[in-house]
């Protein structure tokens, strides 16, 4: 149980580390700036686990959105609709059943 614990811990620093440096690299300088977008990708982490957990999509879909995501600085909701792997209207839905949770 301890190793399984650390090591998503060191995962969780990967990422969080990776994804600062994408954001500097793509021109985000300002700590707000780099701190809104972390928000938002934590946000993103939620909703990718509601959409596994309801079917919708696969861990290589959510992968492939999370990067188009933060490559191009859109919303992962924007991108999973962009891509059809659900509509507007079940993304709506969605959204409102992550607000319930939180």
């Amino acid at each position: 149980m301890r190793s399984e614990f650390s090591s998503s811990v060191e995962q969780m620093e990967r990422t969080c580390y990776y994804t600062i440096q994408s954001l500097c690299l793509m021109g985000y300088r300002d700590p707000e700036q780099i701190s809104a977008r972390l928000k938002e990708a934590l946000e993103d982490v939620a909703l990718g686990r509601l959409l596994l957990r309801k079917g919708l999509l696969n861990k290589e879909e959510l992968l492939d959105s999370v990067e188009e995501s933060l490559a191009s600085g859109r919303l992962l909701s924007h991108v999973l609709v962009k891509a059809g792997y659900c509509s507007l209207q079940e993304m709506m839905g969605i959204l409102a059943e992550k607000e319930k949770d939180s």
